[in-house]
């Protein structure tokens, strides 16, 4: 039996008129996989040193994760006069049924940054994410979550999450097992 892995693109926003209960929590900040009418009014960023990203389908089967998880977060100084400087951030990828008080975590990462890590006064940092999982299970009945936190000093930081193709923001590929 062979092992076949497919990498599908993410893309994490905010919309200001939608919203979904899952799990017990409300999300407004979602993982899309292209983005859907600019018209649609959404926030360039969220003022949170933690924001979580559901994504809004479920697969008529259950299916895997595993390979590397890549891409790029993206964290925006909104202060008008201070930088900032990111010291650490971290991504979690989890997994939740409706009716599971709490989310199971599939992978995690945190790094530490100890240079290159300042924003400008309103102006953006973007962060790798190379992220391993490994052969994780995905139910049918659990959708994916998926949590950006960062710590920071000065300024006024929140994670990106405009719905705009032409500056992306957040770019997430997770890896697909399909076996034959």
């Amino acid at each position: 039996m062979g092992l076949t892995r497919q990498y599908q693109t993410y893309y994490a926003i905010s919309l200001k008129h939608w919203q979904e209960v899952w799990g017990g929590n409300t999300y407004n900040t979602l993982l899309v996989k292209e983005h859907p009418s600019e018209d649609l009014v959404s926030d360039d960023f969220i003022l949170s040193d933690e924001v979580s990203f559901i994504y809004p389908l479920m697969y008529e089967s259950k299916y895997y994760l595993d390979g590397i998880i890549e891409g790029f977060i993206g964290i925006y100084n909104n202060h008008s006069t201070t930088t900032a400087t990111i010291t650490s951030y971290t991504v979690t990828l989890k997994k939740q049924a409706n009716t599971d008080p709490s989310p199971s975590t599939l992978a995690t990462m945190t790094r530490t940054l100890t240079a290159n890590n300042t924003i400008p006064p309103k102006d953006y940092i973007f962060l790798p994410l190379f992220m391993p999982v490994e052969h994780q299970k995905v139910d049918v009945s659990e959708k994916l979550i998926l949590t950006i936190s960062f710590v920071s000093t000065g300024g006024t930081c929140g994670v990106a999450c405009a719905n705009d193709s032409s500056v992306l923001d957040n770019l997430i590929k997770l890896p697909y097992a399909l076996t034959d």
